[in-house]
Formats: C-alpha cells, structure tokens, sequence
C-alpha cells in the first residue's frame, strides 16, 4: 500500500483533483494512463520508485490546474 496526505484544499490536493477531473473527463487519456500503468508494472514489478518515477511526467502533463 502506498498513502498520500496532503493539505485539504492546499496546492498538492489541488493538483491531485485536476488530475483526478482530467481522467474523468478524458477515456482516451485515462485509458492511456491506465496502459502505461500496466505496462510500468511490467517493467517495476517490486521497485515502487521506479514505477512512480516512471510515470511522473505523464501525471505531470495532467496535473497542472492552469
């Protein structure tokens, strides 16, 4: 398991929100999201930073509420 707390209503809750909105309103995206997860998961199968790092720019790309 891997946990994330942040500051309710701070700049990171925003930034996982505008994430989370852009899936939602996006299949196209949020199925691409899922294939790369797959295929990290694939590559990372017991290194966890890896996989995250791996898949940082994507949700980079998403997370920007600007």
């Amino acid at each position: 398991h891997h946990l994330h707390i942040v500051v309710h209503g701070g700049p990171v809750w925003i930034r996982h929100l505008h994430f989370r909105d852009a899936l939602r309103a996006s299949p196209v995206l949020a199925a691409r999201y899922a294939a790369l997860k797959a295929e990290l998961a694939v590559r990372h199968p017991t290194d966890r930073e890896a996989y995250t790092s791996a898949k940082t720019a994507f949700v980079n790309s998403l997370s920007d509420p600007n």
